[in-house]
């Protein structure tokens, strides 16, 4: 595992002990934007949701 990937993991683990046991966590990330009919904003994923999961497409959800 790289240094990022342990990062994620270990955060990760960390809210996996804040919350009760047989719980399932799910996370989504932020969509893109409509800036007019041609063309969007830049995508910026959701800060909590790259936190945790290092992942950066929008539409997507996590369960942990």
């Amino acid at each position: 595992m790289t240094g990022k990937a342990i990062d994620f993991s270990s955060r990760r683990k960390k809210l996996s002990e804040l919350v009760l046991d047989d719980s399932v966590i799910l996370l989504s990330s932020s969509t893109l934007k409509s800036r007019n009919s041609d063309s969007d904003y830049p995508f910026r994923q959701d800060s909590n949701f790259y936190y945790l999961s290092g992942f950066n497409e929008p539409e997507s959800i996590k369960s942990y």
